[in-house]
């Protein structure tokens, strides 16, 4: 995999105190701080480790941050876990310094999809139901509005591969391009 290519979750390597910081995405609902610990510590000194949680809910917000006491230790934990599967979530493990771990920056390509004006009777099942004639979809997210419980009309599809992505995209916003 190319280095240089910031799609790749190694892409950010050179040595700097940051860069002994990861950030973790998709964590199973369930895992908290012990169990984020427990994952990486076979990899090298962890230092720090925090998975973060909503306040009002005291829910897991699914991803955290585990940071090394050397960048090699951390580039032994992303090349071991990122990708891995854990109760049917894919982890996303890069480096937190990394710009394409917690955003898209224009015309990086991503295998996420934001929709809106989603109907606020949608259910997650029938997004992904929707999504996937154009691919493999990984997972579907609605937004919830802690106050009233229902849909913000907003959700997110996390595909496969950047390819089936573009897929969608090209499906639903085809009748939108005048050609």
């Amino acid at each position: 995999m190319d280095q240089s290519d910031p799609s790749n979750p190694l892409a950010y390597t050179e040595y700097t105190p940051s860069s002994c910081n990861l950030f973790v995405n998709y964590l199973p609902p369930r895992v908290r701080d012990a169990e984020l610990y427990s994952l990486f510590a076979p990899f090298g000194t962890v230092e720090t480790y925090k998975v973060m949680m909503d306040r009002a809910t005291n829910q897991s917000r699914c991803f955290g941050f585990v940071k090394f006491s050397n960048n090699e230790e951390a580039r032994k934990a992303i090349t071991s876990l990122n990708g891995c599967k854990m109760e049917n979530k894919t982890l996303v493990v890069r480096f937190a310094n990394a710009q394409t771990s917690t955003t898209n920056v224009k015309g990086t390509p991503s295998s996420n999809v934001y929709v809106k004006y989603l109907p606020i009777t949608m259910t997650e099942p029938e997004l992904h139901q929707l999504f996937a004639p154009y691919g493999n979809v990984e997972e579907t997210k609605i937004l919830i509005d802690i106050n009233t419980n229902l849909s913000r009309g907003v959700g997110f599809i996390r595909f496969t591969s950047v390819q089936d992505a573009e897929n969608a995209l090209g499906f639903f916003l085809s009748p939108l391009i005048d050609t």
